[in-house]
């Protein structure tokens, strides 16, 4: 009796090799953890205090800095020195727009280490103004900051505006002839009819009465609305009658019918 309760009292003492066991597997954990929370801490310093995290560039996708008009320098400069961590996307996005209006969408992306990367979706011309200078313009009045010496090719000259477009270059230009002048080529890009024909000037000097002009100098008056309906006959006309363009002094299409004046 007394041998068997000598045996379970021997048995419910803690066994010196497990106690060790246990120990070292504790101390183990213990180190290990604190080298990872040291590793951490290090990683964490030298991300947060060292300046080789500091924005050093900007980098344009989509688009060549040329063509949108990008000032980079000053883009930069807006977050010289900042960490890249800390750089406030919405505030740098907000003054991206409004510096290049040629931009018709942006997205702003951290790209580590050190770079902010811009993909954006270009403004499209559909047209030109000037005379002396010629600057681009999209569909909804945007006149592109850049201007040229001689036209561009395959964008018709909008002629007859009542503004002096070099005012309104990297804004919108609400002038109501441009407006209409607008309108008409978007019918024409639309009806594809400017794929078909070349069309070289649009003369929106009266408002109730557009002219443009395709090849061989032929005059088209198109008045001012049913762009649609006029230019799908006009189109119509001359792929059906083929008249000889160079014999052709205008073609007015304001009427029921397609009038048709020789020179």
């Amino acid at each position: 009796m007394k041998y068997s309760l000598r045996n379970r009292l021997r048995a419910l003492r803690p066994d010196p090799r497990k106690i060790r066991s246990a120990s070292v597997k504790v101390i183990s954990f213990a180190v290990i953890g604190g080298v990872f929370i040291l590793l951490a801490w290090t990683v964490k310093e030298i991300f947060t205090k060292t300046d080789f995290f500091n924005i050093r560039d900007i980098k344009l996708v989509g688009a060549r800095s040329d063509d949108v008009n990008l000032p980079k320098e000053k883009l930069i400069q807006m977050v010289k020195d900042t960490h890249i961590k800390d750089v406030d996307l919405s505030s740098f996005h907000k003054r991206l727009m409004s510096l290049t209006p040629q931009i018709k969408q942006a997205t702003v992306i951290k790209e580590y280490p050190n770079r902010l990367l811009i993909k954006v979706t270009r403004r499209k011309p559909i047209a030109q103004i000037g005379a002396v200078q010629y600057y681009l313009v999209d569909k909804d009045g945007l006149v592109f900051s850049r201007s040229y010496s001689v036209p561009q090719e395959s964008l018709p000259i909008i002629k007859g505006l009542d503004v002096n477009i070099s005012k309104y270059t990297g804004r919108k230009c609400n002038s109501q002839k441009l407006r209409q002048a607008l309108n008409l080529v978007m019918v024409m890009y639309n009806t594809r009819f400017n794929f078909r024909h070349e069309v070289v000037i649009v003369d929106a000097s009266d408002r109730k009465n557009i002219l443009f002009y395709i090849e061989d100098g032929v005059e088209v008056r198109i008045g001012s609305d049913n762009f649609n309906k006029r230019l799908n006959l006009l189109s119509k006309t001359l792929q059906e009658a083929k008249p000889d363009l160079s014999r052709v002094k205008y073609i007015d299409t304001r009427f029921d019918g397609i009038v048709i004046g020789p020179r």
